[in-house]
């Protein structure tokens, strides 16, 4: 007879994009981690810590950037975004994690659903204020919360439901 194997709690990885994103990292439903985005000194982000952050994760969910439209006078920025988008793909796939890109609109009606606030930033501080009241949402020495460390900890959230949705549909088909 063999024993069964004990089921470790999941550890996703949430990333906000952008030079105000953030990173998250959930152990089950233990928040471990919350931070600014790790920038290097020419302001992208630095790829060790990127690294770093990735070994201990199952999966790590990053958030898509949104395409502009050519002569909007952002095209930079959204490269910026995409460059940011590859440092993770490729931290991720380093350190054994698999990857997945959630749309905003997706991770955000999933987990900012009846939260309040005219903005989704303002909800996505309501969240996290209330379901994990532990989160530094003041790092370093900003005076108002920092919302892109709040969005990647929703998307860390959002990430650990999907992969328990998974999880639990592989065990009803027998895969």
């Amino acid at each position: 007879m063999t024993k069964p194997v004990p089921v470790t709690p999941a550890t996703v990885v949430g990333v906000d994009l952008g030079k105000r994103g953030g990173v998250a990292i959930l152990r089950g439903r233990q928040l471990v981690h919350a931070a600014r985005m790790p920038l290097d000194a020419l302001g992208a982000v630095d790829v060790a810590s990127a690294v770093e952050l990735c070994r201990c994760a199952e999966l790590v969910c990053i958030e898509q950037p949104i395409p502009v439209r050519h002569g909007a006078g952002v095209d930079s920025g959204y490269s910026a975004l995409r460059e940011a988008l590859g440092v993770w793909r490729t931290a991720a796939i380093m350190a054994g994690a698999a990857v997945l890109e959630v749309p905003p609109l997706t991770w955000q009606s999933s987990v900012l659903r009846g939260f309040p606030g005219l903005s989704t930033k303002a909800r996505s501080v309501a969240f996290v204020r209330r379901v994990y009241p532990t989160a530094d949402l003041l790092p370093g020495k900003v005076r108002r919360e920092h919302d892109g460390v709040a969005d990647a900890v929703c998307i860390a959230h959002y990430a650990r439901a999907w992969m328990e949705l998974q999880r639990a549909y592989q065990d009803r088909i027998g895969t």
